[in-house]
């Protein structure tokens, strides 16, 4: 399995604990007002996912996009070296989730642009867990085929 492969798995593995980080807190705490499926919607539909299929598209489009920012941080993270990883990892998180909240405000799209309090936190976490999980993943895998090297 060549690098991209791994930090594809990585990103997807990541992405997973992100989407039920963003379910548990949509659904069971009642704390976020968005989930990070509906955020993709508005991004690529234009508004929230109202049937199943938009719902699946937005879900598989937020997957693939988390998926990609895994594959772009795998192919950084040798230019500044695996040392903390897990550190690195959850600054990207961070500096990606970051974006996600700058553009829609700098391109001023609707329903994105005015975000409540509990929604800006929940995803925070949200990616943060992402890039630990990702930086993780990433990182027992990449050990996996030095041993088989």
């Amino acid at each position: 399995m060549d690098r991209f492969m791994r930090s594809l798995i990585a990103g997807l593995t990541g992405a997973v604990a992100m989407n039920l980080w963003s379910y548990f807190s949509f659904f069971v705490l009642k704390y976020t007002k968005m989930t990070f499926m509906q955020w993709a919607a508005i991004l690529a539909l234009g508004h929230k996912a109202t049937n199943a299929v938009e719902i699946i598209y937005a879900q598989l489009v937020q997957l693939t996009w988390a998926s990609l920012l895994g594959i772009i941080f795998a192919f950084l993270v040798p230019q500044i070296t695996s040392r903390d990883y897990l550190l690195k990892g959850a600054f990207w998180g961070f500096a990606t989730g970051f974006l996600q909240f700058v553009i829609p405000t700098l391109f001023q799209v609707p329903g994105l642009k005015i975000l409540a309090i509990e929604t800006a936190v929940s995803n925070s976490i949200g990616v943060i867990i992402w890039g630990l999980v990702m930086a993780q993943t990433l990182y027992l895998l990449d050990n996996k085929m030095e041993k088989h090297e």
